[in-house]
């Protein structure tokens, strides 16, 4: 009887819970939103301020908090973070009510080096009172803003290198910046091509700011289907400086598994 009892209150209990659940409300619709301008800042010797505006585009009031960080890429071209006192800005909370927009001043003291300095800014959402003591969870709204500060003398220059194919249908490339000063990678785009010329394959994805000094290394793949009929592999990368190309001629060896 013990059991009937225990299997019955479960039951029970099971019920009441969805029951409860379809009477909670539903996800809020007032999810906070705002705009910034400009998207990036671009410092110089002769250029040592500006001006960032954050807009309340949400239902309600709204406060944000604003932090900087130096900004540099590892050896495999990932981003990382660490703090600085390079990028200075006021205020550094800012509260808006719906509708409103403010500016806060930007700038830096830091001299220009022989290589660029690369910082990024996050107006960051603050919890308010309803994101504390609400039944739902939401997540909070985040927007970084790149911040660079030229070099004396900038110097753009990159390089695609170690192109090459191997077994398994891989085609692997690395994207050098060889500059002193970042650039944006647009896109890049792999094709394959047949003896007679003809493109038998595209693929294409954006990229991400390659920093001074940095590379990155791309792995692509020959789809399985023309694979066998690829003669010859093109490489193209798309900045907003240097367009870099690389070319190869492929063996039968790549198709195999």
């Amino acid at each position: 009887m013990k059991n009937v009892a225990a299997t019955i209150n479960v039951a029970t209990g099971l019920f009441l819970a969805l029951v409860l659940a379809s009477l909670l409300p539903p996800f809020p619709s007032d999810a906070a939103n705002f705009e910034v301008a400009p998207v990036r800042f671009l410092f110089s010797g002769s250029k040592g301020s500006d001006i960032l505006q954050i807009k309340n585009e949400s239902d309600g009031n709204l406060q944000v908090q604003i932090r900087a960080y130096e900004w540099r890429q590892d050896a495999e071209g990932k981003d990382v973070y660490s703090d600085t006192k390079d990028v200075i800005f006021f205020p550094r909370i800012v509260s808006l009510k719906q509708g409103e927009a403010r500016i806060v001043r930007v700038g830096t003291k830091t001299p220009p080096g022989k290589q660029e300095k690369t910082y990024r800014m996050y107006i960051e959402e603050m919890p308010g009172k309803e994101t504390l003591q609400g039944t739902t969870l939401r997540t909070l709204l985040r927007i970084g803003i790149p911040v660079f500060l030229s070099p004396v003398t900038a110097e753009a220059r990159g390089t695609l290198a170690g192109l090459k194919a191997e077994a398994g249908r891989k085609v692997s490339f690395v994207i050098k910046n060889q500059g002193n000063v970042h650039f944006m990678i647009r896109s890049i785009k792999m094709t394959g091509h047949s003896t007679d010329g003809s493109e038998l394959f595209a693929d294409e994805s954006q990229g991400w700011y390659l920093h001074a000094g940095a590379a990155k290394a791309i792995t692509r793949e020959v789809p399985k289907d023309v694979c066998p009929k690829i003669n010859r592999i093109r490489v193209e990368v798309s900045t907003d400086k240097p367009t870099l190309n690389g070319a190869l001629d492929v063996q039968q060896g790549i198709c195999a598994p």
